[in-house]
């Protein structure tokens, strides 16, 4: 990740916005998901930020980790109390589940780092993709755009045909698919059909739109 682009500015914006209310019920919804395949163990939030999700998954029954790039959010990691890591190196088949929340695109050499990450499951564990980007959508192809892709922090423009490809190709189940729009609290269908129309005519800016976000879970084998 571009490490001195996630500092104290970063995450202040991100903690000012109007959809933070929002962004809390995404994340309610985004662990009930995820309970569907994982009940307890041991978890790494892969790009934790500042542990906002990360904090939904400490209770007794699970063992929960974070790492990340920027130091501005081990810092404040650290000062929350969770298990801060600074060397994956040394934790070669220890997790039963990975996350990557709104990561995937800020990943300098994505594919590799997949590769990486799979090395820390454990047979059988889980990676779960959530709130990634996926270009291979009608609004993409027309704007170009989508809302949680910036020109200056990402790497990667991610579809969903070619992660799944990939990680199929190198040691993956996929268990599941999922385009959150319908059931997501950032969606407005009425303005969000009316934004569609406008772009199709030039209008370029980023909106929610079916299938522009993805979920994706995953089973090592």
């Amino acid at each position: 990740m571009k490490n001195e682009s996630f500092d104290f500015k970063y995450f202040e914006t991100r903690a000012q916005s109007r959809n933070q209310s929002a962004r809390e019920l995404q994340y309610s919804f985004e662990k009930k998901r995820i309970s569907a395949f994982f009940r307890n163990g041991k978890i790494l939030d892969y790009g934790a930020g500042l542990g906002e999700f990360t904090q939904l998954f400490l209770d007794s029954s699970n063992e929960v980790y974070v790492y990340d790039i920027s130091e501005y959010a081990r810092f404040q990691l650290n000062k929350k109390g969770f298990n801060v890591i600074q060397d994956l190196d040394t934790c070669k088949s220890s997790f039963d589940l990975v996350l990557l929340r709104g990561v995937l695109q800020h990943l300098p050499d994505p594919f590799n780092q997949l590769i990486f990450i799979r090395s820390l499951l454990k047979s059988g564990g889980l990676l779960v993709l959530l709130a990634t980007p996926n270009c291979r959508s009608v609004s993409f192809l027309i704007t170009g755009t989508n809302p949680s892709l910036s020109p200056s922090l990402s790497y990667l423009y991610p579809t969903d045909v070619n992660i799944i490809n990939f990680l199929q190709a190198n040691g993956f189940r996929l268990l599941k698919k999922y385009y959150p729009y319908w059931k997501s609290p950032y969606r407005s269908f009425i303005k969000d059909n009316l934004r569609f129309m406008f772009s199709i005519i030039g209008f370029k800016k980023s909106y929610p739109y079916y299938r522009n976000m993805m979920e994706l879970y995953f089973e090592k084998l």
